[in-house]
């Protein structure tokens, strides 16, 4: 249910949140002190031992409230999250955005992201389509 997902993605959030291998960045709203205007989580990841480094930084979500997009929120979150990385020591940081988020990949892409790979999706039924035994 949404509430499950809710509850769930908030206990996610609460663990990065004190998580010492993580960024956690909030911008707060300046007009309603206190007042959530966006935010970044990033975590450092195990990579699988084919690739030619052995942890990566990944930016799982970025959010900013749409009075304060287009007005450098994100990108300076973004670049706050890429120094934060190189301090831990990674020296490479991934990330995933919708192929119709225009904006997001434009600001992604101004600092110094590009599109390395191309993710791939299938939804899956609970139970297998009925095949012709014929």
């Amino acid at each position: 249910t949404n509430a499950n997902l809710i509850d769930s993605y908030r206990r996610w959030l609460t663990a990065r949140a004190t998580d010492p291998h993580a960024v956690f960045l909030v911008a707060e709203e300046s007009r309603t002190p206190g007042a959530l205007g966006g935010y970044l989580v990033g975590t450092i990841e195990d990579e699988i031992p084919i690739y030619w480094t052995p942890r990566c930084g990944w930016i799982h979500d970025l959010w900013v409230d749409e009075p304060l997009r287009r007005r450098g929120v994100g990108r300076r979150m973004t670049q706050i999250a890429i120094e934060r990385f190189r301090a831990m020591g990674v020296t490479q940081i991934r990330l995933q955005t919708a192929a119709a988020n225009d904006a997001g990949r434009r600001l992604f892409s101004s600092c110094g992201f590009r599109v390395c790979t191309i993710e791939m999706l299938m939804e899956l039924s609970p139970t297998p389509p009925p095949t012709d035994t014929q």
